[in-house]
């Protein structure tokens, strides 16, 4: 199975625009080398985006709309993927989470639940004005 065949163009915005530059692409009986003139690209940068290894930009599109005559369908894809929640996001996030020596998180008014002691809970029940001090 290629890694094109992996691009699940219902996964997301990014997912069916790769999808469907390789599906503009194979319904013209076009080659990726043909793709790479068209946008002044190398053959290699069009294989990654069908593969959604890489993101094209704006110009490129505009060059594939124009000469594919879509009607500013592939530019229109990425202002909404640009724009679109990214539902892998949070995968990236856990991956540099993996391999970080040291995860410092900052929040101005509270500790994260899992750092809090009960001296911490007790003091934010008392300046809440939920417990007194012969409560505790």
């Amino acid at each position: 199975m290629s890694v094109r065949e992996t691009i699940d163009p219902n996964s997301s915005l990014w997912g069916w625009l790769a999808f469907d530059l390789w599906f503009y692409r194979t319904q013209r009986g076009l080659s990726l080398a043909q793709v790479a003139r068209i946008v002044k690209a190398t053959r290699g940068t069009v294989s990654n985006w069908e593969a959604g290894r890489f993101r094209p930009n704006d110009d490129h599109l505009a060059l594939l709309d124009e000469a594919w005559n879509t009607g500013g369908h592939f530019q229109r894809l990425m202002h909404y993927a640009r724009t679109g929640h990214d539902p892998d996001w949070f995968k990236q996030f856990i991956q540099y989470e993996k391999s970080a020596e040291v995860v410092r998180v900052y929040h101005g008014k509270t500790i994260p639940l899992l750092a809090q002691t009960e001296d911490y809970a007790l003091a934010l029940l008392r300046a809440a004005g939920r417990m007194r001090e012969a409560e505790a």
